[in-house]
């Protein structure tokens, strides 16, 4: 088994329900930072931070979440939650920076895409963790959305609750990650996320507020069609032959 992090996180999305909150923006100021949760392992992690790419881009867009494909005895851990690939600013969803903006690894394994709406924020996270990242579940009741990726209720996983502080939302991620491995064993530069914690940033609440907000405008339109279809999972690609995963 590698030394990895189980984790499980639910984020709630909340759209722009706020009386006179203007859209989210790279301008609103950054006023906390949650705890970090998940198992440390100072000896084998580096820290990792994507509060940068909020302030020069904008609010988060567009994440991926990555999970173990199966456990064959070689790559990686059974009912791990491996990876978290970040998007900033609204529009530059082709903008990833590379491994700047992943937290933890994504090859060979599952890929989850979730996209905000503009006016959307998250403003909680359940996470669950025991020695390696678990599962992750991401609702958005308002709008009849779920979102889930990972292997959800282990035995014996520690459980928490984040709640963003009132007026604010989850501005980027931060946390602790697997360190680079040298050539002699292996040379992975992304292999696990050991422990995962959020900037909290304020939103402008003291001007005018959008009349009818991107996501409102959707779901309306949602609700007239009567073929609407469910969205479908992405079915995985066969993994391709892989080398042995990193201890």
């Amino acid at each position: 088994m590698t030394s990895s992090l189980i984790l499980c996180a639910t984020w709630v999305v909340e759209a722009n329900t706020l009386v006179n909150c203007k859209l989210p923006s790279k301008v609103d100021p950054v006023v906390g930072y949650s705890n970090l949760y998940g198992r440390p392992t100072p000896n084998d992690t580096v820290w990792h931070n994507q509060e940068w790419a909020f302030r020069m881009h904008g609010p988060l867009s567009r994440f991926t979440l990555f999970k173990a494909w199966f456990y064959d005895g070689e790559w990686h851990d059974p009912g791990e939650l491996k990876g978290l690939q970040s998007w900033y600013g609204h529009g530059a969803e082709q903008y990833t920076h590379a491994d700047r903006l992943l937290v933890g690894a994504k090859r060979p394994h599952v890929p989850k895409n979730f996209t905000l709406y503009r006016d959307e924020v998250l403003v909680r996270a359940e996470l669950e963790w025991d020695n390696i990242m678990r599962w992750a579940n991401l609702p958005a009741p308002c709008k009849g959305r779920w979102f889930a990726w990972g292997f959800p209720d282990v035995a014996g996983a520690t459980r928490a609750v984040v709640q963003a502080p009132p007026g604010t939302y989850v501005a980027a991620f931060r946390g602790f990650e697997g360190k680079p491995l040298p050539k002699h064993l292996g040379g992975y530069k992304k292999r696990y996320i050991a422990q995962l914690g959020f900037v909290w940033a304020r939103r402008d609440c003291g001007g005018a507020g959008t009349v009818v907000t991107e996501s409102q405008a959707v779901t309306g339109a949602r609700r007239k069609s009567s073929s609407q279809q469910p969205d479908t999972q992405p079915r995985p690609a066969k993994p391709a032959t892989a080398p042995k995963a990193a201890p």
